[in-house]
């Protein structure tokens, strides 16, 4: 793992408690030290609220930290979870190229970031994915996997196997701007914002199957918090504009009668 945020804590963290060897690489100290923390407080919350028999001590065994990414030598598979940056991303992933093993696969996890771009910062864009966790990570139960041009059979298929281990349902999308859950997603709030806009409704009431999470909340506070999380930047223009109406929907519409 490479980057020590609130993501990429939470990989490690998901990985760490099925059963997974982890090394968490990031530049600072103090990320690192804060990871720690937060992933054993998760784990203690997680034997109280889901009485779920997860050993903190054994977990925290199995998570390795590390300032210099050269630890990530001789690691079976990479997943990079650094800040929404493409010259940050690209830097780093020219550093994991140059470190890790020349078949071990590569992911990105990223909200928007082109996963064909972020291929290009290496030498072997064949063993590049994107693998798109939802947050928090180790309660989430779906992964988007994300195919970029280049990206081989075997690394696609590797990225499954290993979010199967993790007990983690996956997807598998081709590269495009935002995906399909951020898509789809920011499509929702815009259209929530309207909602509260028009005075048609002051909360909004919904259930994001993609995440598996009801929610009650102001659409105001649902964009501010899911935009920088997300990189709405990444998006297509219709999660900035109100999208019109799909064609098909408006087929539908009218071919059901009245009131329909």
């Amino acid at each position: 793992m490479v980057g020590a945020g609130v993501i990429g804590s939470g990989v490690a963290q998901l990985f760490a408690q099925t059963g997974h060897d982890v090394v968490l690489v990031d530049v600072r100290d103090e990320p690192l030290e804060s990871a720690r923390r937060a992933i054993a407080k998760n784990l203690k919350m997680a034997a109280l609220l889901r009485q779920e028999h997860l050993d903190p001590a054994a977990v925290l065994a199995r998570l390795q930290t590390a300032r210099d990414i050269t630890a990530l030598a001789g690691t079976d598979f990479v997943i990079e979870n650094v800040t929404e940056d493409w010259e940050l991303k690209r830097h780093v992933h020219g550093k994991i190229h140059a470190v890790v093993s020349p078949d071990a696969p590569i992911a990105a996890n990223t909200s928007a970031i082109p996963i064909t771009r972020i291929a290009s910062a290496g030498s072997a864009a064949h063993r590049v994915v994107g693998m798109h966790f939802m947050n928090p990570p180790p309660l989430m139960p779906m992964v988007e996997i994300i195919r970029g041009v280049h990206t081989s059979d075997d690394t696609v298929a590797a990225a499954q196997a290993l979010a199967a281990q993790a007990g983690r349902q996956s997807i598998v999308v081709n590269d495009s701007p935002g995906f399909v859950t951020n898509r789809v997603m920011m499509l929702m709030v815009n259209e929530a914002m309207f909602l509260v806009h028009e005075g048609v409704i002051g909360v909004v009431c919904a259930r994001l199957r993609t995440a598996e999470r009801p929610r009650l909340e102001r659409p105001r506070d649902v964009a501010a918090s899911a935009a920088p999380e997300r990189g709405v930047h990444g998006c297509p223009a219709t999660a900035y504009g109100r999208a019109r109406t799909c064609a098909t929907l408006g087929r539908t519409s009218h071919a059901g009668g009245r009131n329909r």
